[in-house]
């Protein structure tokens, strides 16, 4: 048996799982950046108009009642003009392009409309009514880190900066593995001395806290060629195999001698540490596997004391803070 901070180091130092790929931005919501991520333009990339109204040039006056001439119209999504004339007023939507000398957009409020021409009722200060360039997002500014979640607001922005794919890590590939000849399968009619396997349920009803999926879900009979078996099968696919039951010292507590006999690295058998002294964690390959108690307050408390880390290990969640 092994000091609690001993097992968190060595879940630390021995959980590595850096597999990469490449996945369509549609998809990417609540997966794990694998690089930092930095924008490839500016956001908005072109001067616009924050209100309805008209772009002009304002003079150095703030004279009214002076009179504009209409010369075009741009609407949200259409080429604007690069430059315009003094004395004239391009008609503009919220988010159309307006020139590069423009200075300030007047609401249809601050106007009289009179045959092709507009008569300022009101200047606003210089640079009213105007969204400069990148007054969303700065070209080459940093939009997500290296082991940031992609939430709703990362995913905004990654739209918004026109990626269509981005890096991340890997998902695992898990399975839970319920060990007891007392299990009944669901569905079936209550025997004598048997119970129903929730322990299992329960620990893949946890994994969606951390976006996993669980691949396989299986009952397992007190047998160790049995157990061996199952093991045996899905190291060849699983990244990590969560057993529950048959870590004790009983006569029917197969685990420990049966990840043994496979030839499974065995990184500690048992914690110091309430609900953990049975926990067994070890690896065969890129595939750990973390054997709970079957008692429910021990598997739970396993869970929650050693599981955690793995999966933040796992998972790429940064550092688990041990409260």
């Amino acid at each position: 048996m092994i000091d609690f901070r001993k097992a968190l180091s060595i879940i630390k130092d021995n959980i590595i799982f850096d597999e990469v790929e490449r996945i369509r931005i549609q998809e990417s919501l609540n997966r794990v950046i694998s690089e930092d991520v930095f924008s490839t333009m500016d956001v908005v990339p072109f001067p616009h108009a924050l209100v309805d109204g008209y772009a002009i040039m304002k003079p150095n006056s703030d004279q009214t009642d002076r009179r504009y001439n209409i010369t075009r119209s741009v609407f949200a999504g259409d080429e604007g003009i690069k430059w315009m004339d003094t004395n004239c007023a391009i008609k503009v939507t919220t988010g159309a392009m307006i020139p590069d000398n423009c200075n300030v957009v007047l609401k249809n409020e601050d106007v009289i409309l009179e045959e092709g021409t507009i008569i300022v009722r009101r200047y606003p200060e210089l640079g009213d009514g105007i969204g400069r360039v990148g007054n969303i997002i700065k070209k080459n500014s940093k939009i997500a880190a290296k082991g940031d979640t992609v939430t709703p607001e990362v995913l905004e922005k990654l739209i918004m900066t026109g990626y269509s794919s981005i890096p991340v890590y890997a998902l695992i590939n898990m399975a839970i593995i319920n060990t007891g000849s007392e299990l009944l399968s669901i569905g079936d009619a209550y025997q004598n001395g048997k119970i129903y396997p929730s322990n299992g349920f329960f620990l893949a009803a946890q994994m969606t806290n951390y976006h996993l999926s669980v691949g396989e879900l299986l009952i397992v009979k007190d047998n160790q060629m049995q157990v061996m078996d199952v093991l045996r099968r899905l190291t060849q696919s699983a990244n990590l195999i969560i057993t529950t039951g048959g870590v004790g010292h009983g006569d029917k507590d197969l685990i420990l001698d049966s990840i043994s006999a496979l030839g499974f690295h065995v990184l500690f058998s048992g914690v110091d540490e309430r609900g953990c002294k049975n926990v067994i964690l070890s690896r065969f390959e890129k595939c750990l596997i973390l054997s709970l108690s079957g008692n429910p307050f021990a598997m739970k408390r396993g869970l929650e004391a050693l599981g955690k880390p793995v999966l933040y290990q796992l998972t790429h969640k940064g550092e688990f803070k041990n409260d």
